[in-house]
């Protein structure tokens, strides 16, 4: 399964809070040192971390707020790497009547 950060709306958003907070003009490698690497301050990090931390987070909360969304499948998508299978949790589900 493929991680969050690989959606068009993430990768518009990151791109967005490079441009906008760290004030990189863009993301793709252009093979020069004065193009790809950037002097950044600390706090400027800082923004755009919490920038991008606010903005998965609003993403994560409009799916899990969709109610005809499966919650579980929803789930199932937010981790990249070593990501849980949720089939015993399925399981206890469907024996407790939940669809």
């Amino acid at each position: 399964m493929k991680c969050a950060a690989s959606k068009p709306s993430s990768r518009a958003s990151i791109e967005r809070i490079s441009r906008d907070i760290l004030r990189i003009p863009t993301l793709v490698k252009r093979n020069r040192d004065h193009l790809d690497f950037h002097e950044v301050a600390v706090w400027d990090v800082r923004d755009a971390l919490k920038e991008a931390y606010l903005a998965g987070r609003a993403a994560g909360l409009k799916d899990l707020a969709d109610p005809g969304k499966d919650l579980v499948g929803t789930l199932d998508g937010t981790i990249c790497a070593d990501e849980p299978s949720f089939k015993r949790f399925r399981a206890a589900l469907r024996k407790a009547g939940v669809p």
